[in-house]
């Protein structure tokens, strides 16, 4: 088999890929951005690189392929092609991603907000037991193998997480041939779980442990345990590991998710959760009891922040990126006020989607005034379900916010489409 030549941007491969850009190098080859040339779809497509004679590598690269695509979920990246060219080049066409992964997010932002930090972990676990289920562990679970696109609503947190590279994933049954040598550890060292460590195949309760240490990174902004291979793996066997909100000195983390993310890192496999399908509900079901426990108070003191006067925000100043995704519990709002509230929310999250891409300086005060009116309507709507007055005052400030953050945004439609927002877009009758 031929080595692995890099391909040139306009090339076509193996008849029907256009590619477009390099997108980068992962363990097993080089990843493009390509189109399908019949479909028009733009496609990341990974092409087996230098270890294309290494059988055991070929070995792998099929089994990603055949990993990946038994999984259907939508935390899990879709497979839409795989083969070999003409020059006897295997490749792997996949679901293209435009978004951070979870390593370079941590890197960039530091530790994750506990409720995004949930969010994001329930739908990892979500993953896992839909790979579970497939008869598939992954074995190499790791921040830099998540990916997170902002603006899905449909999301917890309005942020979609994607599990990918199932290059060293193995299937349950026990009729496969192993990939790896006796006495070699795959994977990284930093998420290995300790019966791995002891050249043990590991089962499903294996990927528990990875998530444990992601949920540790989210938490802390560090993994528990680095450095030289063997200390890092010698930890995993023998080391205790902190509770995150004490490595971290972050009293807001619960003392329910401390608890949870110790169990997964528990060094034995039977003492970590039963399974994935169980751990994302119970984390779930913590995300949930945490937002309940928001109180009206909480909704006053939201709506102070969100109502600074221009002054303090020239004297203090701050871009849409830093605010968090907007989520006001809009499911109990009826009639008038929920038809009205849908295209401003919209709005808002548009404005923090496009902030997050850079794209949308200068708009912190429209945006911060709109946040505003909606907690607005919120705390007027409980007000008027109590008796004491009607929201129609609440819904008309609402709608001058409304207008003046949608001037602002109108601008900047092509680059929202552009940037594949366009169901917001749609939304916020942009």
């Amino acid at each position: 088999m031929e080595a692995h030549q890099a391909l040139l941007v306009g090339e076509l491969f193996a008849g029907r890929f256009r590619i477009e850009a390099l997108l980068g190098e992962g363990g097993m080859g080089l990843v493009y951005l390509a189109r399908h040339q019949v479909l028009g779809r733009k496609v990341a497509l990974k092409v087996l690189g230098e270890q294309a004679d290494d059988p055991n590598a070929e070995a792998r690269f099929r089994r990603e392929a055949q990993a990946a695509s038994q999984i259907q979920h939508p935390s899990v990246v879709s497979i839409f092609d795989f083969g070999m060219d003409e020059s006897g080049r295997l490749y792997l066409a996949m679901e293209y991603l435009h978004g951070p992964t979870l390593a370079d997010a941590i890197a960039q932002e530091g530790p994750f907000a506990v409720p995004r930090a949930l969010a994001v972990l329930e739908q990892i676990a979500d993953a896992l037991a839909a790979a579970h289920a497939a008869g598939v562990v992954h074995r190499d679970l790791k921040p830099r193998n998540v990916v997170l696109l902002a603006g899905a609503l449909e999301a917890p947190g309005g942020e979609l997480v994607k599990v990918l590279d199932f290059g060293l994933a193995k299937f349950l049954d026990s009729n496969r041939t192993a990939l790896t040598a006796q006495g070699m550890v795959f994977g990284t060292a930093e998420y290995i779980a300790p019966e791995r460590c002891l050249d043990q195949p590991g089962d499903a309760r294996s990927d528990l442990y990875s998530l444990g240490i992601i949920a540790f990174e989210l938490l802390v902004g560090r993994a528990p345990f680095s450095g030289r291979l063997v200390e890092t793996l010698r930890a995993h066997l023998a080391s205790p590991v902190p509770a995150p909100s004490e490595a971290a000195g972050r009293e807001e983390i619960p003392a329910e998710l401390d608890a949870l993310v110790l169990r997964c890192l528990a060094k034995r496999p039977e003492e970590r959760p039963e399974s994935a399908g169980a751990l994302a509900e119970e984390l779930r079901e913590l995300r949930s009891s945490l937002a309940e426990a928001a109180s009206e108070s909480t909704i006053v003191e939201r709506k102070a922040r969100f109502s600074r006067p221009s002054a303090e925000l020239e004297a203090d100043p701050v871009t849409v990126s830093s605010l968090p995704p907007p989520a006001p519990d809009t499911d109990r709002l009826r009639g008038q006020a929920a038809q009205e509230l849908a295209a401003p929310l919209a709005l808002l999250e548009l404005a923090w989607c496009l902030g997050r891409l850079g794209l949308a300086q200068g708009l912190a005060h429209e945006a911060l005034s709109l946040a505003s009116a909606l907690y607005g309507v919120l705390e007027a709507e409980t007000a008027r379900e109590r008796g004491e007055e009607d929201s129609v005052d609440a819904l008309a400030a609402l709608a001058g916010h409304e207008a003046a953050l949608r001037e602002r945004l109108l601008p900047l439609r092509e680059h929202a489409l552009g940037a594949g927002l366009a169901t917001i877009v749609e939304r916020a009758r942009l």
